[in-house]
């Protein structure tokens, strides 16, 4: 218990601070190139590393009919 107690008396140095933005921006661009929000930069800024693995094998977003831009045409029913 003692530990944990001087672990938060003391100062957060830099290179924490830079280790979890670092782990927090990779979290959001792994999320973003699955199809999900900024949660992911949430996930690697809370967890550090684990959050990035943790996003890692989180599944890809499935794109519905509605997320596709470019409808699919009826070429039967297109006048020619």
């Amino acid at each position: 218990m003692g530990l944990i107690i001087e672990l938060f008396r003391g100062s957060v140095d830099l290179s924490t601070v830079i280790l979890v933005i670092v782990c927090g921006l990779g979290g959001m661009v792994l999320m973003e190139r699955k199809g999900h929000g900024g949660i992911g930069f949430l996930l690697g800024f809370l967890l550090g590393p684990l959050g990035i693995v943790v996003v890692w094998l989180l599944p890809r977003k499935e794109k519905g009919p509605e997320a596709d831009p470019s409808p699919e045409v009826d070429r039967e029913q297109t006048p020619q």
